[in-house]
């Protein structure tokens, strides 16, 4: 237990440590948990993207990820079969439904489920395509265990069949890469079987170059990975254009994840590019940055931001995946640091995160002509909460709540992950500053002390580490009035709309339909805001009017965004 006396004989306060376990508990989950939530699944062959499905199956199958992610099968069935009775699914929109719903469960490895899937479609009276039929027979036929020339053997008359094509062959290696985890080699074999059946001039796309290539990458066999790459480029006719370097693209990316440091593949990507004189497109510059990053090279990574900012254009623009990945990057540099970043020193091209803000403030100027209101892929919900948290580690309030700003001027919508990312980002402070109270000869010039309101904190209460402490400042979302004091709970039955219940903050709820006003949260920020100043001489709301219009200053180009007071001023 930790104790901290007031500065009064007759007052004291108690600090506990009871349940202090539970704070990093809830600070993993929403920091790092609930940056996962919902916005991106992991990665792998099971997982690539269907191609060309309309919104409607492209929501249809999100929804069945999440139900598949906690192994509720049976939910992702029965939610299908009540989406299917919807008059948006009908005609061919119907049949492509039945055919993307029975491949993501086979490379899931829910084969009963597909099953059943399968019998309702053939009930329903469509005929199962080639690629369906394949992928059925291989499942049920791995059951038996049967050995890789049987398999093959399996496939041919199907290879062979007019209606199997390329994308049908990539249905079938996510299958194979995915739930039945065939090794590399392999799956090569499938796709030499499948090429025997075509022409001797016959090549293949770039599109399953690209899945083979993230295949024996993922696998780090990044040797054959450059052989899928070399077959395709002495594929590529001389006279055709410059490619994009998808399959490099794909590769580096890859590479990234899986072996940062294998440089030898690293290198050859970057020659053969320049061999090649292919041109590289945003997404080789954005794997490219993410490489550098992940081999701690953050002096090059700048750079090669640097030069994509120089030449910036209206069809070449860094976007929310580059900026997301950068604003990673200065989260190491900026805020406390540990023993993993106390060695690493800042980089002289690294801009501050305030500069970094304002650049991608005025690319998403350029691709909407300056209407911020417009979406561009420059600004999305996952790119703000980027910079949120890493000007949250930074302390640097007046930078968030301007943060908080944008979600409202460009029309991004305000989520329970948003809330989380906020919260979580005070709260690691709090954690740092609170056990330092007690033996502190002045708690009054720990910002922990001022923005929790302890001098007028009621006598005898402890601070628990805990759900209370989070109750307590979500509760600061809804005072109106600028001040530092104790907000006491409301009344019991009060419902209070605009802030989330501790009970859903912490339910792991992956729900991103979850949308509520952004007031509180600046409300919060404000608070956090005032309780940096040890003194203040003009009235609280001008003490903060001052530190946000001198963080506008750096963050906003007044040619993009003019300054006025009524758009983006202190309510």
């Amino acid at each position: 237990m930790l104790t901290f006396l007031k500065h009064s004989p007759a007052i004291s306060y108690t600090f506990t440590r009871q349940n202090q376990r539970r704070l990093p508990l809830l600070l993993r989950w929403t920091s790092k948990r609930a940056s996962k939530a919902v916005s991106r699944l992991p990665v792998s062959p099971a997982d690539l993207p269907e191609e060309g499905n309309p919104p409607a199956i492209q929501t249809l199958l999100y929804t069945l990820k999440k139900y598949l992610a906690v192994n509720k099968d049976s939910n992702a069935v029965n939610y299908f079969h009540a989406k299917l009775s919807k008059q948006q699914f009908d005609g061919p929109t119907r049949s492509r439904a039945y055919i993307a719903t029975i491949s993501l469960l086979l490379r899931r490895g829910y084969a009963l489920s597909a099953a059943i899937i399968h019998s309702s479609m053939t009930a329903d009276g469509y005929i199962p395509p080639a690629t369906i039929r394949t992928q059925m027979r291989i499942v049920s036929m791995a059951n038996s265990s049967p050995s890789e020339a049987q398999l093959l053997d399996a496939m041919r008359p199907d290879f062979l069949h007019a209606s199997y094509d390329e994308p049908c062959l990539r249905d079938l290696i996510r299958l194979l890469a995915g739930s039945m985890n065939c090794e590399p080699k392999f799956i090569d074999a499938v796709v030499g079987s499948f090429l025997e059946t075509r022409a001797p001039d016959y090549t293949l796309s770039a599109e399953t170059i690209n899945l083979l290539v993230h295949v024996h990458a993922r696998a780090r066999s990044s040797k054959t990975a450059r052989q899928w790459i070399s077959i395709h480029a002495q594929a590529i006719s001389k006279d055709e254009e410059p490619s994009s370097g998808s399959p490099y693209t794909t590769l580096l990316r890859d590479l990234a994840k899986s072996d940062p440091e294998e440089s030898m593949t690293y290198n050859w990507i970057l020659e053969n590019v320049k061999a090649e004189n292919i041109l590289p497109d945003l997404a080789f510059y954005n794997a490219l940055i993410t490489a550098e990053i992940r081999r701690n090279r953050y002096d090059r990574a700048f750079a090669i931001y640097n030069s994509l900012i120089e030449h910036r254009s209206q069809s070449m623009t860094p976007d929310a995946y580059t900026y997301g990945t950068l604003f990673r990057a200065l989260r190491r540099f900026n805020g406390p640091r540990n023993v993993r970043t106390r060695r690493s020193r800042s980089p002289r091209n690294m801009p501050t995160p305030r500069a970094l803000y304002r650049e991608l403030l005025t690319c998403h100027f350029l691709q909407t002509n300056g209407c911020p209101s417009e979406s561009s892929p420059v600004i999305n919900e996952n790119v703000l909460h980027s910079a949120l948290r890493t000007l949250l580690t930074s302390y640097d309030y007046p930078a968030a709540f301007l943060v908080l700003r944008t979600f409202r001027t460009c029309r991004v919508p305000v989520t329970l992950r948003t809330y989380r990312f906020v919260v979580a980002g005070l709260l690691a402070r709090i954690e740092l500053e609170l056990p330092q109270l007690s033996n502190a000869a002045d708690p009054t010039s720990y910002w922990t002390y001022r923005f929790l309101g302890l001098a007028t904190f009621p006598v005898g209460h402890a601070v628990n580490i805990d759900h209370t402490l989070l109750e307590l400042i979500l509760r600061f979302g809804t005072e109106g009035h600028l001040t530092l004091a104790y907000i006491p709970p409301p009344p019991q039955g009060t419902v209070r709309p605009l802030i989330p219940t501790v009970q859903r903050f912490l339910s792991g709820d992956r729900d991103t339909n979850w949308k509520r006003s952004i007031l509180p949260l600046e409300r919060i920020l404000r608070r956090a805001i005032y309780a940096e100043r040890l003194h203040s001489v003009l009235a609280p709301a001008k003490e903060v009017s001052m530190e946000i219009t001198e963080a506008k200053a750096e963050m906003f180009d007044p040619v993009w965004f003019p300054l006025r007071q009524a758009k983006m001023g202190v309510s």
